[in-house]
């Protein structure tokens, strides 16, 4: 008898070596076996002659075997040559040992062979290509039949998967059921343990479905321990005290005056939303979301001021040194009248600097902290930390801003990104969280025109920027690679700036992830004064470089980008007055999606629905736990489906799994007399809801 919960190393015949591979591929634990589910299936029918076979079906058969024909060449395939009587067969191995052939298929015996036939036109014959399975007559009932069809990992068979799946079967336990028999019967649900013996063991390729009622069952769990998370979590967190942020509004009067701009209403609107949670003793956790270049960085700095305003400190987190350099001086330039001192700290921030800032922090002095991950460091210490703002919040893992928020008094929380998720990824990944949406542009920004191109052209595109250099605008050039790949025939920067240096001598930067920060900070700096037109980079730039005079765009490869990070791309120019241009260069071979992908760009500059066509080209990452890149995914349902009716199906399942879990937290609350809390717990255990629990309480 084992655990469901166990390690995987528990099983039988799993060595070290195939421990890893299983990790790799699956997970480590049993359930982690158990949750990989085949996505196709195998009908190994039973034939009695050859003529009967039809060319790709998966076959057993029993024939009898008349000669070897060994392998001269390196690239020569050993033949075992066999009849059924009436017709041959040829059994191929490419790099087989013919000791080994000898013992499993001596010349004059019968034997049965199971796998794909095929039929050489060429000479007439039939041929299976490295048999599934080989053995004596008397095998023949244990490979006819149906079986499942798995996703695997360089070094794993489907032999050894379906070996550990079944093993994992054989010694698992019964497990309670954590679902009411009304609920049960409501959706002719099978018990969690007749589901997993259903999912492995399809009859149909109908059972592969998500409308089938084991796979019914399994979309459901998911969603009912996500929404029972998010339900808890929420509860947790209206239950913590913070401090309760009145501020005076004279900072914040200033600050609005001094602004070179009239903010727009979506700013406004989101604004009074924040500052209405600062005002509470419960802290805030906040989503603020918005396209780029729609100007959320002034209301995350708008919220900071009235934390300073009331006495308190604040901090700004970001995820790249190039983005937290910016914000410094962008901060430091918005608060300039203010009387606020901004300082920021980074890993640059070293010797005497680096413990001034410490000091000025413990002390109070230091109103406003911007930096990196060194923020989180266990020397640095607040005063009165009240307020965190994680920009890019999604790159940030959950320790991370577990640390964060420990450094203060329970702070509020401010989470920004400039991806826009759709509705239903919403409700289902940021369920706990308020959200605030800013859809407004600010004024005087044009829609950046788009234009696909062939990197054939790349001579005429290359030409074509001086008109840009001649009006003194400044131009991003994006390569995939930083330097060269004999995998994969990309453009790399080093390329590509030495290739425009011909061109535009002493014009031309390079910035990429590979150097260090202060040399990236000094070629950046050259490019906002003027002393440099083209910055030639890598995807270092996609987030929160805002230079107003950059008007080109030019992606090259452009085909190997997501259309996410695409857009993100893109929105580093069309920051000022001036008409903005991206030019998106590709290769040769490009797939229909990927040619789709660069269309939809094309076609709209809203990044809302690009999120929405995107979810619908490649779904994303994942949603729960520390993974927490991209767009949410789930283990079994799948939103990104062709299928409209699976879609419509899961969307309701996780509307019904949403009033379930509410139904459960209202009636026991923290799930304290609950009579299913136990097995609910053993379910939240079985999708490794601990790291997602402490997620949601630090936002």
């Amino acid at each position: 008898m084992i655990n469901i919960t166990d390690d995987i190393a528990v099983l039988p015949d799993v060595t070290p070596r195939r421990k890893t591979l299983f990790k790799k591929l699956m997970g480590n634990r049993i359930i982690d076996i158990l949750w990989h589910l085949p996505y196709n299936l195998i009908d190994r029918q039973r034939k009695n002659f050859l003529k009967e076979c039809h060319v790709g079906q998966h076959i057993t058969i029993t024939v009898e075997v008349s000669f070897h024909v060994p392998s001269h060449a390196l690239k020569k395939p050993a033949k075992v040559v066999c009849t059924d009587g009436r017709d041959k067969l040829e059994l191929l191995f490419f790099n087989t040992s013919k000791h080994y052939l000898a013992r499993v298929a001596p010349s004059g015996t019968k034997i049965v062979v199971s796998g794909k036939i095929d039929f050489d036109q060429h000479q007439k014959v039939w041929q299976i290509i490295h048999p599934d399975h080989i053995g004596g007559v008397e095998t023949m009932n244990h490979w006819v039949g149906i079986e499942p069809v798995y996703r695997l990992t360089a070094g794993v068979s489907q032999q050894m998967v379906r070996s550990a799946v079944h093993k994992a079967l054989t010694y698992l336990p019964k497990i309670p059921e954590w679902h009411t028999p009304e609920l049960l019967q409501q959706f002719k649900f099978p018990s969690f343990h007749q589901c997993l013996h259903m999912v492995h063991n399809p009859l149909s390729l109908k059972e592969l479905e998500p409308f089938h009622p084991a796979r019914m069952r399994l979309i459901f769990d998911e969603f009912l321990v996500q929404q029972l998370t998010l339900h808890l979590s929420r509860r947790h967190h209206i239950q913590i005290r913070s401090l309760m942020l009145k501020g005076r509004g004279h900072l914040l009067h200033q600050l609005i005056k001094d602004l070179p701009f009239e903010l727009t209403s979506s700013q406004k609107e989101a604004f009074d939303e924040i500052q209405n949670d600062l005002k509470q003793p419960v802290p805030m956790l906040r989503l603020l979301q918005g396209d780029v270049g729609s100007g959320k960085t002034i209301v995350s700095v708008m919220a900071m001021v009235h934390t300073i305003e009331s006495e308190c400190q604040a901090a700004i987190l970001a995820p790249t040194e190039i983005l937290a350099r910016q914000h410094f001086q962008t901060i430091k330039h918005m608060t300039r009248n203010l009387g606020i001192n901004v300082e920021i700290l980074t890993s640059r921030e070293k010797g005497k600097i680096r413990q001034n800032i410490l000091d000025g922090l413990e002390a109070g002095t230091i109103h406003l902290l911007v930096g990196t991950h060194a923020i989180i460091q266990e020397s640095v210490k607040f005063r009165r930390l009240a307020m965190v703002v994680v920009d890019e919040q999604q790159r940030f893992g959950v320790d991370q801003r577990l640390a964060l928020s420990q450094k203060g008094k329970n702070p509020h929380i401010l989470s920004m990104t400039a991806t826009p998720i759709p509705r239903t990824m919403m409700m289902a990944n940021y369920g706990e969280m308020d959200v605030s949406v800013i859809r407004e542009k600010p004024k005087n920004r044009q829609e950046i025109q788009t234009k696909i191109v062939s990197q054939e052209r790349l001579d005429e595109v290359t030409r074509g920027i001086k008109k840009f250099l001649d009006l003194g605008q400044k131009i991003y050039w994006v390569c995939p690679l930083i330097e060269e790949s004999e995998v994969l025939d990309l453009t790399h920067v080093n390329e590509r700036f030495n290739y425009l240096e011909q061109f535009y001598p002493k014009r031309v930067g390079l910035v990429h992830g590979r150097m260090k920060g202060i040399e990236k900070d000094i070629v950046m700096d050259q490019f906002v004064r003027g002393q440099l037109d083209i910055i030639i980079a890598t995807t270092v730039i996609e987030v929160g470089v805002d230079v107003p005079t950059a008007t080109l765009m030019i992606i090259e490869n452009a085909e190997r980008f997501g259309l996410s990070q695409l857009h993100q791309l893109r929105g580093r120019v069309g920051r000022g007055s001036h008409q903005s241009l991206c030019i998106l260069l590709y290769g040769e071979n490009v797939s229909p999606v990927a040619r789709r992908r660069l269309e939809i760009l094309r076609e709209s500059n809203d990044g809302f629905f690009i999120a929405e066509e995107d979810l619908k080209l490649r779904g994303g990452g994942e949603l729960m736990g520390t993974k927490q890149a991209g767009l949410p995914r789930y283990r079994f349902a799948n939103f990104n489906c062709e299928d409209p009716r699976a879609r419509k199906l899961q969307q309701e399942l996780l509307r019904i799994a949403n009033q379930e879990a509410h139904k459960i937290i209202e009636e026991y609350p923290d799930l304290k007399g609950c009579p299913q809390a136990d097995h609910l717990a053993t379910l939240m255990r079985l999708f490794d809801k601990e790291e997602a629990i402490k997620y949601r309480r630090t936002g």
